[in-house]
């Protein structure tokens, strides 16, 4: 199974403005699907892409308003979007890994929150391949074989395998901005998809969009009501979010 990962993500990319489809490396739109407004950024997955990833930390931890003045991201080049769950003092609740260096361990505790929601779901990238997964499956990875490269633990996972997780319920009254990544083949080429609400959703409708929109088998919540995504030279920097994003992962 296929995904990517729960820190900040932000794509300088090295065309002009395009439309979704224009470009067969990355692609955005604002849409509507099934009466919710979404923002949605796909990547292609290759290793010259995944080789642009590194991580940004907010070590001041600034709003994120501040740091999108700090890095001229409105209406830039520049592709973002917060991913990793963590603390009040900003450390990942689960498993974090930084250019191959694991900075925070597997969390396989039970707990309240979003992050606890069983199953919960890992982002990893390799150098050849951006994977998602269940957490507890994670130990069961390669990883001298394979090294990762980043991996981020976040939840609930959305989907696995194309199936929905059992614990998310059609007409759940828990609303809220959501964003979420999944993994979806296109003509034959694998691309990882992110996406924001612009309105309050339940876990099942972020779901459907990944699936029914987007066919992805596998998808990830990567964090509710404190989200913010940036698209590609549109002014839509995530500005009306002023909280605090602690970690960003950068694609340039």
């Amino acid at each position: 199974m296929r995904i990517l990962f729960n820190v900040m993500l932000i794509a300088t990319l090295l065309q002009s403005n395009t439309v979704l489809g224009q470009s067969e490396t990355y692609s955005f739109e604002n849409l509507v699907y099934d009466g919710v407004t979404y923002d949605a950024f796909m990547v292609k997955i290759t290793p010259e892409n995944l080789a642009k990833f590194h991580v940004w930390r907010n070590s001041n931890q600034v709003s994120h308003t501040e740091v999108i003045k700090q890095n001229n991201w409105k209406g830039s080049s520049s592709f973002a979007v917060n991913l990793s769950i963590s603390d009040m003092n900003c450390n990942p609740l689960g498993l974090f890994i930084e250019n191959s260096i694991e900075r925070q361990a597997l969390n396989l505790k039970n707990g309240k929150g979003n992050f606890f929601l069983k199953p919960n779901g890992v982002l990893l990238i390799t150098d050849e391949e951006a994977l998602i997964g269940e957490s507890s499956q994670v130990n069961n990875f390669d990883r001298k074989t394979t090294p990762i490269k980043f991996a981020i633990q976040s939840g609930p996972l959305l989907l696995d395998g194309g199936k929905l997780n059992s614990k998310i319920k059609d007409g759940s009254q828990s609303r809220y901005r959501r964003c979420g990544v999944g993994i979806t083949i296109k003509s034959g080429n694998a691309y990882l998809v992110f996406c924001l609400t612009t309105n309050p959703v339940n876990f099942y409708e972020l779901a459907m969009l990944f699936s029914k929109k987007y066919a992805c088998e596998a998808a990830l919540c990567l964090e509710s009501s404190g989200c913010a995504l940036t698209l590609p030279y549109l002014d839509n920097a995530g500005a009306e979010y002023s909280g605090i994003i602690c970690n960003y992962l950068v694609y340039d």
